[in-house]
């Protein structure tokens, strides 16, 4: 679909993955009328198999690839002569074409090595071609490949093949990259691969990227004037996303090559393998889609929201059958029990619809441009090729020391806009008025609602800081306004979640039970309450009504030292509620133990929770630091066939191995580390077992700073009396706490 040269041109278009038969001998002259020319097995070029083979190396797919993945389909290909058609290589003459249509048919849609073709969503994927097996030549072009549908999907007569019945389930539902952004990103490659740049703060890579780019600030205001008007479509809306310069920043992945994840590749480097493009940009438009559905809920906005848009960006609706809303149950749930006038309500508060003179709701247009500007800067800091390091004039910056590289994304952006707005044209173009409402929301609040509704976090981290803000603002109309918007930019940013704008927001449609969506719009009243109680008091009460709110099947809130361990856990794992609780139960007696002080922890000074409900003789109670397992919830959520049991006892581990780093001491009490865990958080466990056995490593926690630490495996050398350290992820050794899969898994082992 499109062809990205390294310079930056791009060429829209349609080109298919062919290959012209070679001819055997290029000295022969033939005779037209011999027959042989046109049969489909001609002895004067090469095998026609052998021709398929060489079409699909240009997506970069492997003989072996091949061969493991793909079946002919003898029913659909076909065989042709085309003559008379004028040439395109010789004026004035005419050509003879042969052609052979070969379809194949993915045996196994999804299975793990067939996503660097974009399946099982049919998402879109890129190759290289006119690389050297050494890398990019600088004749290299980007290729991005599309997916469309076919007249071809029809069954042969012995039944739905498994393609066609994935397809019927998985429509596609990521929007194709913009050719302005394609090009764009490979002019942002060509930059860093010169490799001669200023290590400038905060971040050479976010300015090499940004250099001379900025917002093109007549579209937004025009589309934040139109958003709700009948006639502004939602294909114009994303056209004009591309007004944000932003956007572009999350087709980057962490090594800073264009958003492409490679797949394993055993043949020649004419092209790369195909890589599907990045998730981030698929999500961040998603969340763009969200805003605009939400401003139009009087009209096509509850069915965009709910159903998504066909192939010509339509809203779908619900009578569209089970094939165009699968799962359409869930959908149409949700389009007529969800609670829409909070949504409505929601924008209200926050500014984004006014009323004009006729009474009639109204876009704001400077209202909405700020929104939209958030939701275009807010997770570029998910790339760490961009995150900021702190400089000298700016020391401990939220604890981070000069040198330090800010880890948590949320902090690196507002320590970007508050020192180096520059660099954000989308944030720096709005008024003063509409910035301090976007750094209110993202630097001055630092308030996480995920946290909250997910108790992903202690108390402390939670509430203290927004606590301090709410107390001291001096214009409670304008915080209550900004809180709002926190709230909307919150809402949407969960709803574009899932990489599939075009199918809706399906992580709220489709993978929340709507008493969880209802019960987080609830949550936004529980938030106010911290102007009057403590930060565990709010924290406390939420989650007891969180628990209330499933008692038909979980009986009344729990008691005992493990209470606030289950109340928060039933929050972490969501719709694995039932099994991560009866795990719970059937953990050894430490690892239990373990659970219910450390998730017991406020991270408040001077703070506990209600002596029922915590394990009030563990001296966890009066010390600190708290940890906060970022994704934490994200780890249980995604349990698949892993057995429960274990996942709850490695969740244990990591609380214990981060213990080991930060001994509890009473002086700590109001303190809270991080420990991310985004190196494990979508593997299940067999998969980290894996990486165990089939290397000399070992998975550890390894303390960062003063206040981070992170999972990842550490190389190791291992003798009879000791394991030690060779990684060099941390210079000294006592930053890393080891743990092993296997011996968390235990008799688990073989059955997990």
């Amino acid at each position: 679909r499109l062809c990205i040269s390294r310079t930056g041109k791009a060429v829209e278009g349609k080109d298919l993955p062919t290959w012209s038969l070679q001819w055997k001998s290029t000295q022969e002259i033939y005779d037209l009328s011999d027959a042989n020319l046109y049969t489909e097995g001609s002895p004067y070029t090469e095998d026609w198999v052998k021709g398929c083979r060489r079409a699909l190396r240009r997506l970069g797919l492997s003989y072996e690839w091949q061969e493991q993945h793909l079946e002919e389909d003898v029913h659909l290909s076909s065989f042709r002569i085309e003559p008379e058609v004028p040439s395109l290589t010789y004026p004035g003459i005419t050509d003879i074409y042969v052609v052979h249509e070969v379809v194949f048919t993915v045996a196994d849609p999804m299975h793990p090595q067939v996503s660097c073709i974009g399946l099982p969503v049919g998402q879109e994927f890129a190759t290289t071609e006119g690389a050297t097996a050494g890398g990019q030549s600088s004749e290299s072009t980007v290729k991005i490949w599309s997916w469309c549908r076919s007249t071809l999907m029809g069954a042969p007569s012995g039944g739905e093949s498994p393609t066609s019945a994935v397809v019927r389930s998985n429509p596609i539902k990521r929007v194709p990259v913009p050719a302005l952004s394609g090009a764009a990103i490979c002019r942002f490659q060509q930059r860093l691969r010169r490799g001669s740049f200023e290590l400038k703060p905060p971040s050479a890579v976010l300015r090499i990227v940004q250099e001379g780019r900025a917002t093109d600030w007549d579209v937004v205001r025009s589309m934040s004037q139109k958003i709700t008007e009948c006639d502004y479509s939602l294909e114009a809306f994303y056209r004009d996303l591309c007004a944000f310069p932003e956007l572009d920043l999350y087709l980057l992945e962490n090594n800073v090559v264009p958003g492409l994840i490679s797949c394993s590749d055993t043949g020649a480097a004419a092209a790369s393998s195909g890589r599907t493009i990045g998730d981030e940009y698929q999500r961040t438009v998603g969340a763009f889609f969200a805003i605009y559905w939400l401003m139009r809920l009087s009209t096509d906005g509850r069915c965009g929201f709910c159903f998504g848009v066909d192939e010509q960006y339509t809203p779908i609706q619900a009578e569209a059958g089970e094939e165009r809303l699968y799962p359409a149950e869930k959908r149409v749930k949700f389009y007529k029990e969800s609670q829409w006038d909070k949504f409505d309500q929601l924008l209200q508060d926050a500014g984004l619809l006014v009323r004009n003179e006729s009474g009639e709701w109204v876009s704001d247009p400077k209202r909405v441009a700020t929104v939209l500007a958030l939701t275009a800067i807010h997770d570029i800091m998910k790339v760490k090729a961009l995150l900021p390091t702190v400089a000298k004039q700016h020391a401990d910056y939220n604890g981070y020391k000069p040198g330090d590289t800010i880890g948590d994304h949320d902090h690196a952006l507002g320590y970007v806009m508050e020192h180096f707005p520059e660099l954000l044209p989308s944030f720096k173009g709005l008024d003063e008025d509409e910035q301090r409402s976007v750094q209110f929301t993202q630097c001055q609040l630092c308030f996480n609602h995920g946290w909250l509704v997910q108790a992903e976090a202690p108390p402390g981290a939670i509430f203290t800081r927004f606590r301090q803000v709410l107390r001291s603002s001096t214009d409670s109309d304008r915080s209550a306004r900004d809180i709002a918007l926190y709230f909307v930019h919150w809402l949407t940013d969960l709803a574009g979640a899932e990489p599939t704008p075009l199918g809706g927001c399906e992580k709220f449609v489709i993978k929340f039970p709507l008493p969880v969506l209802n019960s987080f719009l609830r949550s936004f009243s529980t938030v106010g309450r911290i102007s009057t109680e403590t930060e565990t008091e709010v924290m406390e009460g939420y989650l007891i009504s969180r628990w209330e709110e499933q008692a038909s099947s979980l009986g009344p809130p729990p008691s005992g030292p493990a209470a606030i361990a289950k109340m928060r856990l039933l929050c972490m794992a969501q719709m694995n509620t039932i099994p991560i609780l009866e795990a719970f139960d059937k953990l050894s007696a430490e690892d239990r133990d373990d659970l219910s002080a450390e998730m017991a922890m406020t991270g408040c000074k001077g703070q506990r929770y209600s002596g029922h409900l915590i394990p009030e003789d563990s001296p966890l109670m009066a010390s600190g630091p708290a940890f906060l397992i970022y994704y934490g919830p994200a780890f249980l959520q995604g349990l698949g066939s892993d057995n429960p049991v274990v996942r709850l006892s490695l969740l244990a581990k990591l609380y214990t191995s981060a213990r080991r780093l930060w001994p509890a001491s009473a002086e700590k009490m109001g303190d809270v580390v991080t420990v991310r865990i985004d190196a494990i958080k979508g593997l299940s466990v067999s998969d980290m077992l894996a990486a165990e056995r089939n290397s000399d490593c070992r998975w550890a926690v390894i303390r960062k700073n003063g206040n981070e630490a992170f999972v990842d495996t550490v190389a190791v050398r291992q003798s009879s009396e000791e394991v030690e350290v060779s990684s060099d992820i941390s210079e000294d050794t006592s930053d890393v706490a080891l743990f092993e899969i296997a011996e968390i898994m235990g008799p688990c082992a073989s059955g997990s």
